[in-house]
């Protein structure tokens, strides 16, 4: 059975977030002034570590493998937030 699990992000860097394998990445939005990515996960799936980004508009992006998760805005659209998933370098 799916849950969907709210994640609190901070504002700008790398973050990871612990959570389930195969976990669905739904929306990022702010909540009560704080960013937060919402996901659907399986609590019985095995549990499993992401890797999220986040790039303030006009910041320069060096890494590759990016999943675009969403866009957010705080302090009333002085900091716009674009988050991303960094997926498994291919082999």
């Amino acid at each position: 059975m799916n849950t969907i699990y709210k994640y609190p992000l901070i504002q700008a860097g790398e973050q990871t977030i612990h959570s389930h394998q195969d976990a669905e990445f739904l929306d990022v939005q702010v909540q009560h002034d704080e960013a937060c990515l919402w996901a659907m996960v399986n609590p019985s799936n095995a549990s499993c570590i992401y890797t999220i980004r986040i790039y303030g508009t006009g910041h320069m992006i060096h890494e590759k493998y990016l999943k675009h998760l969403g866009t957010f805005q705080l302090m009333g659209g002085q900091f716009v937030g674009h988050v991303f998933l960094q997926l498994p370098v291919p082999a």
